[in-house]
């Protein structure tokens, strides 16, 4: 059930009026949350339910089982971890695996296309990081099994993140309590940002963005400006996807935190990474890029604990040799960032870190070029066309100037949070009054915006 469609907003009003009468009276309250969540998952297919419901259980018996036999708590880790990634590898990367080994080895081997369960990235992750917060002993293990499958299955994060930490959540669902009427107003102005942000922007970008690609043959400023809008379409999706689950968890009396931070006026990858996808961010460092050393073992093991975990946030996103080489070039920008020290050289003057924002956009944006592409042949072929073409519009894309005029609008969107951080100066927030104007002029736009809807993006991963 996409957020974006007209049987969300339906589910929404259906579960709002019950959690209205209900919120409060545990467990009743907690089985409908849990309920009307498998609901919302298994609209698209039901059984992507007992995948989730299966996952879930297992990491809650095994944290359960290391606080009773503690002496076997990494050999339950163990279990935690090969299991979730047995699960992910299975639905996500078996095929690219098999397909791989077939082009190397020449195996001859064939693996039936299996439908991939969404958000299982983000749900897996999210419950293989309870039993290893369990067994550092950060967390207690909750003894509710209720409790931990409204944590996982919660509808408002479950198919495209943000990747919330139990150990954050879990105490907030066990201490539900109803939402202040300010924290509704919040709630409010993150979601009508949020659709503003899919339906106005990422949609109408990403429409150009398809049709450029789509091109064999594409002219040199036409894949110029659909790398720059789907640089756009991709942060105001992702983000307004994130806006809009925050949002109802605010309605919900809960805090997912910030996922996103203004990534584009970042100075240096490192500032990116910290603004960009907050909770994969350090969900990586947390889980992988520390206990694989992170910088305490010398230079070149920090290099390659970057490199590892770089390829495999890449590898994340998708089971295709075009996130491996994006999460590569991230690791490539970072390790000439740690060996430069440039991002810190440029940001002592303002002009300098005008130039660091731009430099870093463009160094982001040639990632987007592989990220976006079908293969790595695509990619190169678009960063060809971008040298080697004439910089004049098809008149097919041409014909498109809505698109451009968004692009632009977009880029105006981000260009204030820049000049803000230029300047040091901050927005004060809107008086209630033009908060809710403003809120009914960007749902208004949703509303007359033209074009059908479209899946998000991280949807797929």
């Amino acid at each position: 059930m996409r957020f974006n469609s007209i049987v969300f907003i339906e589910f929404l009003c259906i579960f709002f009026f019950g959690w209205s009468l209900i919120a409060r009276k545990r467990p009743v309250a907690l089985w409908y949350l849990v309920i009307a969540s498998w609901i919302f998952y298994g609209y698209a297919a039901w059984w992507f339910v007992p995948v989730l419901v299966g996952t879930a259980t297992v990491d809650w018996a095994l944290a359960r089982a290391m606080e009773r036999v503690p002496e076997r708590k990494k050999a339950l880790l163990v279990i935690s971890c090969v299991s979730n990634i047995g699960v992910l590898f299975g639905f996500k990367y078996l095929g690219f695996f098999a397909q791989t080994m077939d082009g190397i080895f020449g195996l001859g081997l064939s693996v039936p296309k299996i439908v991939l369960p969404i958000g299982i990235s983000f749900y897996t992750f999210q419950s293989m990081s309870y039993v290893i917060d369990v067994y550092r002993g950060k967390i207690e293990p909750t003894k509710s099994w209720l409790e931990f499958l409204a944590v996982v299955s919660l509808f408002a994060h479950l198919v495209a993140g943000p990747i919330v930490r139990v150990s954050k959540i879990l105490p907030q669902i066990q201490a539900l309590k109803k939402p202040s009427p300010a924290e509704m107003w919040i709630g409010l102005d993150l979601i009508c940002v949020g659709f503003f942000k899919k339906i106005v922007l990422a949609d109408r970008l990403g429409g150009f963005s398809d049709l450029v690609y789509r091109d064999p043959h594409p002219g040199g400023l036409a894949a110029v400006l659909a790398t720059l809008a789907f640089a756009f379409q991709i942060y105001f999706d992702f983000s307004g996807y994130t806006d809009i689950a925050r949002g109802l968890a605010r309605w919900l009396g809960l805090d997912f935190g910030l996922n996103f931070n203004h990534p584009y006026s970042a100075i240096g990858m490192a500032d990116f990474w910290s603004r960009w996808h907050i909770s994969l961010t350090s969900w990586v460092r947390d889980y992988l890029y520390i206990p694989l050393g992170g910088n305490r073992e010398g230079t070149a093991k920090m290099y390659r604990n970057m490199w590892i975990c770089m390829i495999l946030s890449g590898l994340w996103h998708g089971a295709n040799w075009t996130f491996v080489v994006w999460g590569a070039i991230h690791a490539a920008f970072l390790m000439l960032e740690r060996l430069t020290d440039w991002p810190k050289k440029l940001s002592k003057t303002p002009t300098g870190s005008m130039l660091g924002v731009a430099l870093t956009f463009l160094m982001v944006c040639f990632g987007w070029v592989f990220f976006r592409s079908e293969s790595v042949g695509q990619a190169f072929g678009v960063l060809r066309a971008m040298v080697s073409r004439p910089w004049s519009l098809t008149a097919e894309t041409s014909t498109d100037l809505v698109a451009l005029c968004i692009l632009m609008g977009a880029i105006a969107f981000e260009l204030k949070t820049v000049a803000q951080r230029m300047c040091l100066l901050a927005l004060r927030p809107l008086p209630l009054p033009a908060l809710a104007i403003r809120n009914g002029v960007l749902l208004a736009l949703c509303i007359v915006a033209p074009g059908s809807p479209r899946a998000f993006i991280y949807f797929q991963f």
